[in-house]
């Protein structure tokens, strides 16, 4: 259990998962090996760092756990919560299939921001780090590009006003995933709780599944 409290181990355990998605994915459908790699690695690393502060004791993968304590002082611990529960919204979007491009844009946003502060806040190498995140998160969007230019050039052959997208399937996805958000952004899991960090932790594994 130690193992799950060092952060290269997390990544490292989430690549693999990530080779046995590509590898369980029909040729047809597999992006680049890299394109699955760098997904599962941004989404871990934000699903880890999130739930880490939100729930004490959780392992974490970034950032500084306390920052809800930090906050609290200047009444910006709804703020901290927000921030952890994207965190975690953010990370969920970048492990599904049909939602990976949505993830990706609004991690821009995300990690501008934290390269903005740390960098106001003078913090030595975060910036490059964040920076090489940043890179990463560029690599998905280029690679998604097709999906996006759309909504930049106005509709085109891709979209066909006579067999509309059907969102229906969606649905049950998206409410669990919200039911879970409020919850995070509501309430904290003390660190004695430990069936409700199971259970937390369980329902983050099942969304990100579901899609796949």
């Amino acid at each position: 259990m130690r193992l799950l409290y060092f952060p290269p181990f997390l990544e490292l355990l989430s690549l693999l998962l990530a080779g046995l998605v590509y590898w369980r994915m029909a040729p047809k459908d597999r992006p680049p090996l890299h394109v699955i790699g760098i997904r599962w690695f941004l989404g871990v690393l934000f699903v880890f760092s999130g739930l880490a502060k939100l729930i004490p004791g959780f392992p974490n993968t970034m950032g500084p756990a306390g920052l809800e304590s930090t906050l609290a002082p200047h009444d910006l611990a709804p703020y901290a919560r927000f921030i952890a529960a994207t965190e975690v919204g953010i990370g969920l979007l970048m492990l599904t299939r049909r939602f990976a491009t949505l993830g990706a844009l609004l991690l821009v946003p995300m990690l501008v921001n934290i390269l903005v502060i740390t960098t106001s806040l003078k913090w030595r190498g975060t910036p490059y780090v964040v920076s090489g995140f940043l890179l990463m998160d560029l690599v998905l969007l280029f690679y998604d590009r097709t999906r996006l230019l759309p909504l930049i050039s106005g509709p085109t052959a891709l979209t066909s006003p006579n067999s509309p997208p059907d969102y229906r399937s969606h649905y049950g996805w998206l409410l669990l995933l919200t039911a879970l958000l409020l919850g995070l952004s509501a309430i904290r899991v003390g660190p004695e709780n430990r069936p409700g960090m199971l259970i937390v932790a369980a329902l983050v594994a099942g969304l990100a599944l579901l899609d796949w």
